[in-house]
């Protein structure tokens, strides 16, 4: 799986469970292991950076690399803001998960600003998809995919099986790669 993927895709869509071993442990593979990268940028939405770090450090170690997020701070867990414990370089928070226009521009900043080459994490495109309708999730994913290709690094967007056909196919068109992984990882397909 890795080398069809990071030979030629910079921005891939990942299609699989919202969470578990199988979804943590291909997503800590396609930031530290499929491309060569010297910083980690993770983008959550719903889950906390720290609780989204700590399921990337359960399958393997981001010793080597500089870890940074922007977390969509939503009022579903705006009480544990305040859990920014995580030793990262910087947590950047975009306030409102509508504000698409900041989260974009908030991304493309993080990426410029990183020291050597990005490997990205954006958590996730379901998540988005509960603030704002399907078109609008669309412009966020191409934006920020040209923001990837603009700073050379490369990206993996999680989206929930649970997703309707047309939705994967309409939001696989802005990125390189559709990755389908099966509910209990024994079936991965790339597309």
């Amino acid at each position: 799986m890795g080398a069809t993927v990071s030979e030629t895709a910079q921005n891939v869509l990942v299609v699989g469970p919202a969470v578990g071993d199988v979804t943590d442990e291909l997503c800590t593979r396609l930031l530290t292991d499929v491309q060569p990268a010297d910083s980690i940028l993770g983008v959550s939405v719903v889950q906390s950076p720290s609780d989204r770090r700590r399921r990337w450090t359960d399958h393997g170690s981001l010793e080597e690399f500089d870890v940074e997020f922007v977390d969509v701070d939503t009022d579903t867990r705006a009480a544990s803001a305040a859990e920014h414990t995580q030793p990262t370089r910087q947590i950047t928070t975009v306030a409102d998960p509508t504000d698409l226009s900041t989260l974009g521009r908030t991304v493309g900043e993080r990426l410029t600003a990183a020291d050597g080459r990005t490997s990205m994490c954006f958590h996730s495109v379901t998540d988005i998809l509960d603030f704002v309708e399907r078109e609008r999730a669309l412009e966020l994913l191409h934006t920020l995919a040209e923001e990837v290709k603009s700073a050379d690094a490369h990206a993996h967007y999680h989206l929930d099986a649970s997703q309707d056909e047309e939705t994967v196919e309409l939001l696989g068109t802005v990125t390189d790669r559709v990755i389908d992984l099966s509910p209990d990882g024994s079936d991965v397909s790339v597309r």
